[in-house]
């Protein structure tokens, strides 16, 4: 899904107006194919990002962020095939301005949109509020229990999104100034990763005892970051432009020697075993570069022989008639 606005660059008079429109595109992977197409209003507020829209956990639907009538915030929910089902207004939920919107892996008809002082969760189906969550940032658990507070002056503390109060605390609050933080689960729940831009320092902690397990120092400022599938490592991208991948060591887990044993930096050989493996690639593609050659030759040359005795027959014919 790729989303752009042709007059974004306009004045903020006019984008207070509401006339940005954003258009949505949506393709398929590794076709590219369009899918299809749909546009929408929004305005842009100063100091908050661009709201990307959300696809919902079952992706039977694509929500953004949009204005109503009185230029205020407000949700709009179109189908995967980019149909317009409805609107909801913000304005009876006590939302003054909305951060970011999420979708909740537990509820596909649930999303959640986070604002500065409190998230709030609703229900796209029947345009109903379910609750408001103090502190809640949008960061949640697979099953939607469990929510991460990390506030830009300091501190990091587990949510329970039911009832909105603090489980556990991975960081007490502290003044450390107002910095970018990033903070978020790994896939399985099992870590909490929290990035503070000005100790420049990438922390994972434990889920269950809220223990620290590493403390790794960035070379350069964080800008994105996601785990893997099954929750062993990390994707870091920087602002230099560096993309590194990072395994998580747990020494409390036994089968951590073996995962860090078995990755190809730990083998001395790897350089040579990558060698052998880049030529029996290339040797295998040297191959069937070959045979396709010999297969367009052979075509050629049939088809040449066959122009050639098409050409004679009407010669012979044509002496024939004399």
């Amino acid at each position: 899904m790729a989303i752009s606005c042709a007059n974004v660059n306009r004045k903020t008079e006019d984008a207070e107006c509401g006339d940005l429109i954003a258009l949505v595109r949506i393709r398929s992977i590794p076709e590219g194919s369009l899918l299809c197409a749909f546009d929408y209003p929004f305005k842009i507020i100063p100091g908050i990002p661009f709201r990307n829209a959300i696809i919902t956990s079952d992706n039977s639907h694509i929500v953004v962020v949009t204005i109503d009538k009185a230029n205020k915030d407000s949700i709009s929910v179109f189908t995967s095939s980019g149909n317009h089902v409805h609107k909801i207004p913000l304005r009876g939920y006590s939302i003054k301005e909305v951060l970011s919107i999420i979708p909740l892996p537990h509820k596909p008809t649930q999303i959640g949109i986070i604002g500065s002082e409190k998230g709030s969760i609703i229900d796209i189906k029947t345009k109903r509020h379910v609750r408001s969550v103090p502190k809640w940032n949008g960061s949640c658990t697979r099953d939607g229990k469990f929510g991460l507070f990390a506030p830009t002056r300091g501190g990091l503390e587990l949510l329970e999104l039911r009832k909105g109060f603090t489980v556990k605390t991975f960081i007490p609050k502290v003044a450390e100034g107002v910095f970018t933080v990033i903070c978020m689960f790994t896939e399985g729940d099992e870590y909490v990763l929290y990035y503070h831009s000005g100790k420049k320092t990438l922390r994972v902690f434990r889920t269950s005892n809220t223990e620290m397990i590493a403390n790794y120092r960035m070379q350069a400022e964080l800008t994105a970051i996601k785990s893997t599938t099954d929750g062993k490592g990390l994707v870091l991208g920087t602002v230099d432009g560096c993309l590194s991948v990072f395994a998580i060591a747990d020494p409390e887990k036994d089968e951590t020697s073996k995962f860090l044993a078995d990755l190809p930096s730990r083998d001395e050989q790897w350089k040579k075993k990558l060698a052998k493996k880049k030529a029996r690639i290339r040797f295998k593609a040297t191959i069937t570069l070959v045979k396709l050659c010999l297969k367009f030759e052979q075509k050629y040359a049939i088809n040449g022989t066959s122009a050639e005795n098409g050409s004679k027959k009407p010669e012979i014919e044509h002496n024939v008639d004399i």
